[in-house]
């Protein structure tokens, strides 16, 4: 009888535990979310912070594409493009937007993977045709791998579309083009 008793107890005494470290853990994230917005955090340069925030909001709202895909920013500012990507990718499932689309494509670009860049703003053109840095950002994609002509073809294209520094890369382009044909 004195094993089950003290069982009992400890049981309770872990029950109590459980309970205050549930409620430090819950007071500490209401603080971290009303303490400071992730803007805020961002100017601070406390990346970790601003991503924490947008992670304790997601568990409130899991279906809201925005905190996925600020939080992907986030990502972005703090090199992690990995998390970004899986961010972005979230997003997309949840809403489809040009931003996001850009911007996972560009995690890819700075990850040195273009191919899959290429693949992502082509995916966004799908759906957003007219949407010059969907273009400018392929054609970047396409001048590293150094398929120049698609990269100016698409840099043409971003131009008429309102990107202005897409200028600059058909310049060089066609200054190559002219030395080569000389």
């Amino acid at each position: 009888m004195n094993v089950t008793k003290k069982l009992v107890q400890n049981v309770i005494i872990a029950c109590a535990i459980v309970t205050v470290v549930v409620a430090v853990m819950y007071f500490c994230a209401q603080y971290i979310l009303y303490q400071a917005t992730p803007t805020e955090y961002i100017q601070q340069g406390s990346y970790k912070r601003a991503i924490l925030h947008y992670t304790l909001k997601i568990l409130k709202d899991p279906d809201n594409a925005t905190l996925y895909y600020n939080r992907g920013l986030v990502y972005m500012m703090y090199k992690d493009y990995d998390n970004a990507i899986n961010d972005y990718e979230k997003a997309l499932k949840l809403h489809k937007h040009v931003s996001y689309y850009q911007n996972k494509a560009l995690a890819h670009f700075y990850l040195g993977q273009y191919d899959k860049s290429i693949e992502e703003n082509t995916n966004g053109l799908k759906l957003y045709p007219q949407s010059g840095m969907l273009y400018y950002n392929r054609g970047r994609a396409y001048y590293m791998k150094g398929e120049i002509l698609n990269a100016l073809e698409d840099f043409k294209k971003a131009y008429t579309l309102g990107i202005e520094q897409a200028r600059g890369y058909i310049e060089n382009i066609e200054k190559i083009k002219n030395k080569s044909n000389k």
